[in-house]
């Protein structure tokens, strides 16, 4: 059987009326949000890591880093 998150306490209840344009709003003020790949590569552009992304299927991005 699987389970989600929320049924263990991880995440809380989503707020449907403020969830949207790339933004998902939970009850208790959380917010997860989502960045392109350009913006991801430039969160990393301080760290000592060669970064790249792919996109696989346009829906699920993964960022690939090596230490330099």
């Amino acid at each position: 059987m699987v389970s989600s998150s929320g049924e263990h306490g991880l995440l809380g209840e989503i707020d449907e009326e403020k969830t949207g344009n790339g933004n998902i709003v939970y009850k208790d003020g959380f917010t997860a949000t989502t960045v392109s790949p350009k913006e991801f590569l430039e969160l990393t552009s301080g760290l000592n890591v060669s970064a790249h992304i792919r996109e696989i299927d346009n829906s699920s991005i993964f960022c690939l880093m090596s230490v330099l």
